[in-house]
């Protein structure tokens, strides 16, 4: 009697075709349900390579009135390297254009120890913490961006610097 693959198998078999899934779009497709959890695990064991969040906007009519919906998604995909780049679409909401449009973007997909999820910004609110409380007296904003030695970057907020 063949035994019945598992579900972490199944799902490593689906991906193997080099396409990257969200957890929606794996559970559609092999009508699993309570995929979340195994995939962060799956992932944190090195079976699979996982993007950055993105955020998606739709709106959803409710009850006779509109609403956002707003989710982030991540990708999952099976490769023999330790970081691929690879492009996905999905479908979010443009204020430009008042509409829901397809939107491609070149992901890196990476191993558990090789993604970088934490935020600079939380880096800069510690170092600007930090520089506050060894400081004996109030600072204004550009006396903390002095002692950081930290200005606008090219994104409005400060580069990750080393002191």
């Amino acid at each position: 009697m063949a035994e019945r693959p598992t579900r972490t198998e199944t799902i490593v078999k689906l991906l193997s075709n080099g396409k990257p899934r969200t957890v929606a779009e794996l559970s559609g497709e092999l009508g699993l349900r309570n995929l979340d959890s195994l995939l962060s695990n799956m992932w944190q064991r090195g079976y699979v390579l996982a993007s950055k969040k993105v955020l998606v906007y739709k709106p959803i009519k409710e009850n006779g009135s509109w609403r956002w919906s707003r989710s982030k998604q991540r990708w999952y995909t099976v490769s023999s390297e330790t970081r691929v780049v690879k492009q996905v679409t999905y479908e979010t909401w443009d204020k430009r254009q008042g509409k829901v449009i397809g939107r491609k973007e070149n992901l890196i997909f990476a191993t558990y120890g090789g993604a970088s999820d934490t935020s600079t910004r939380e880096s800069i609110d510690t170092k600007i913490l930090d520089t506050l409380e060894e400081s004996d007296v109030a600072l204004f904003a550009e006396e903390i961006a002095k002692k950081d030695k930290c200005g606008k970057g090219k994104n409005g907020i400060c580069p990750s610097t080393t002191s």
